[in-house]
């Protein structure tokens, strides 16, 4: 159905329900050709100007999350006069989710923020009209956009729902291999925290670093959802050990080290040389931590030729070094500048210091080309660090206020 352009059925609506399953990587290269037929039509369907709002919605979604360079002028047909969304689309639900969806793809463009606001007002009117079941999925849409949401658990809601779309003949056969895609991925899920369970038992450092928290499940789900599916499970593991040592040396230098512990700390990690001055805490915390940094580099060495110990220590020198700073801002009551402050908290956000990691984890060199991709200074890691930074302070500042 996908490979045939002369099928009854619409093969994006297809594309689309795949995607949302959670299974297009099963067709990567249906959904390819798809999305180039699509892409190469788009501007004979425009000049014919008869596109259904779901259908031209669905088009630029799908076209724009793929990286294509295609333009959201193509909402200008349903405007008015005035520059406004057509009233005469509001009742149509199926478009209106679309538009929705669209619009979370904006790169600034006004229309998209119109069409965002257009679609939500509609939306929920329309709740009131709706059954049960079309109501839920709804306020689901609303609550949960697709693109600022996690793959995996919007696949196990829009299953509930999936009996109710319009996908064609092949709705059974894609429902039958959604669900077992998710019971599988769910056993496989299930394996992987039973053994980083396991390791975090027998390392030992709950019982030891009472005060530090003790969330290996939370950990675990970062990986979980940063690297979804069956190809990575290894990865999932030495990832979420990394990641657990962020929390544990974030808890030292919130909660337990005074002033001198913590710059003989910082020292300590600099020189990655264990110091017999390291009150019993740290030196258990350090320990352990250059066995985990030699374990993942040893992996990576064993999977892809090459060992990244070096860059892996400098990641943790620099991460501390960013705490270290925050830790003198709050001792001396410092108010650091604006710019100051986010310098900073790109690196203490704990985001380059996992992006390194990953980076080698996944098999990747260090070329002149991402050289600043593992400094830590491309704006794509100093974005998302940005936006974490402030979205982690931002919920401890509503928890005190």
């Amino acid at each position: 159905m996908l490979s045939s352009p002369k099928h009854k059925s619409n093969p994006l609506v297809m594309v689309d329900a795949l995607k949302k399953l959670d299974l297009e990587h099963y067709f990567v290269e249906e959904i390819s050709a798809n999305l180039d037929l699509t892409y190469n039509n788009m501007y004979k369907t425009r000049e014919e100007n008869d596109g259904k709002l779901m259908d031209v919605a669905l088009q630029f979604k799908l076209l724009r999350e793929a990286g294509y360079n295609v333009s959201s002028d193509i909402f200008q047909r349903f405007l008015d006069g005035n520059g406004e969304f057509k009233q005469s689309l509001s009742e149509d639900v199926e478009g209106l989710i679309s538009l929705h969806e669209a619009s979370f793809l904006t790169m600034g463009e006004k229309i998209l923020y119109k069409a965002n606001e257009f679609s939500t007002k509609h939306l929920k009117s329309a709740m009131r009209f709706l059954g049960p079941n079309d109501s839920a999925f709804v306020r689901h849409t609303l609550d949960h956009p697709y693109h600022i949401s996690l793959k995996q658990y919007k696949a196990r809601h829009y299953l509930k729902h999936f009996h109710s779309l319009k996908i064609g003949d092949a709705s059974v056969s894609m429902e039958e291999l959604a669900r077992i895609e998710f019971r599988s991925n769910q056993l496989l899920y299930q394996d992987e925290f039973k053994k980083i369970r396991r390791w975090w038992s027998d390392l030992g450092l709950a019982s030891k670093l009472t005060f530090a928290r003790d969330q290996i499940l939370k950990w675990y789900l970062y990986s979980m959802t940063t690297l979804p599916g069956p190809q990575l499970p290894r990865i999932r593991l030495e990832f979420t050990k990394a990641i657990s040592f962020l929390f544990i040396i974030d808890d030292i230098f919130d909660i337990m080290g005074n002033a001198e512990e913590l710059a003989l700390f910082t020292q300590t990690i600099n020189s990655w040389e264990d110091s017999n001055a390291l009150p019993g805490y740290m030196s258990v915390c350090f320990l352990a931590l250059q066995e985990v940094t030699e374990g993942i580099a040893q992996f990576v060495e064993e999977e892809y030729g090459w060992n990244p110990i070096n860059f892996l220590r400098r990641s943790w020198s620099t991460l501390c070094n960013a705490f270290m700073v925050e830790s003198r801002w709050f001792a001396n009551n410092q108010v650091p500048s604006a710019a100051e402050y986010l310098t900073n908290g790109v690196t203490s956000s704990g985001v380059p210091m996992m992006m390194v990691h990953l980076y080698f984890l996944l098999g990747h060199r260090v070329t002149n080309e991402t050289a600043n991709l593992i400094e830590g200074k491309s704006t794509l890691i100093s974005g998302a660090a940005k936006i974490l930074r402030l979205l982690d302070d931002l919920g401890s500042a509503k928890v005190y206020t």
